[in-house]
């Protein structure tokens, strides 16, 4: 009975090797890290706004410093236009934006919440996945009524296809 057992472990221990070793040799494809900081200026505007429920439209340009040494987003241009929902006090928000480098080639991001996923992107975008949780840190007093600047720290990861 003790051998029956100890086979029974042999086979067990076997059978855990035989998958989990060759699943540690899978090619993992690695993510590369984001920390960008966006700084924009845009327009602002009330589809509604009431004590109870505010629906406001943004339309936003700026551009991208890259703050890490490979430098592969800086000096994106972007453009993004937003719905902000206030109701009960409860805030959404739901983005698109597009990002262009100096060559034309683009990406499309699609955020909710502060929370952005990739979703398309040409010449040297095309394939990206991954995404950031933008944090803003800074807003100024507008300068024109109707309008609101400001700036924000992206933190993220992106891939591209192998």
């Amino acid at each position: 009975m003790a051998k029956s057992r100890g086979g029974k472990w042999i086979v067990s221990i076997c059978g855990f090797i035989g998958i989990f070793v060759p699943v540690m040799f899978i090619p993992v494809i690695h993510a590369e890290p984001i920390d960008m900081t966006d700084c924009w200026s845009g327009t602002v505007s009330f589809l509604i706004n009431s004590e109870d429920v505010s629906i406001i439209t943004v339309d936003v340009k700026g551009i991208i410093r890259d703050n890490l040494e490979s430098k592969v987003f800086d000096n994106l241009t972007f453009h993004c236009v937003g719905l902000i929902k206030v109701i009960g006090g409860e805030r959404t928000t739901a983005e698109l934006c597009k990002y262009m480098d100096s060559n034309g080639d683009f990406f499309l991001i699609e955020a909710h919440d502060r929370n952005a996923k990739f979703l398309y992107g040409t010449g040297k975008w095309k394939g990206i996945t991954g995404g950031y949780t933008a944090n803003p840190f800074t807003r100024g007093k507008p300068i024109i009524q109707g309008t609101h600047q400001g700036c924000a720290k992206l933190i993220g990861s992106f891939e591209f296809p192998k």
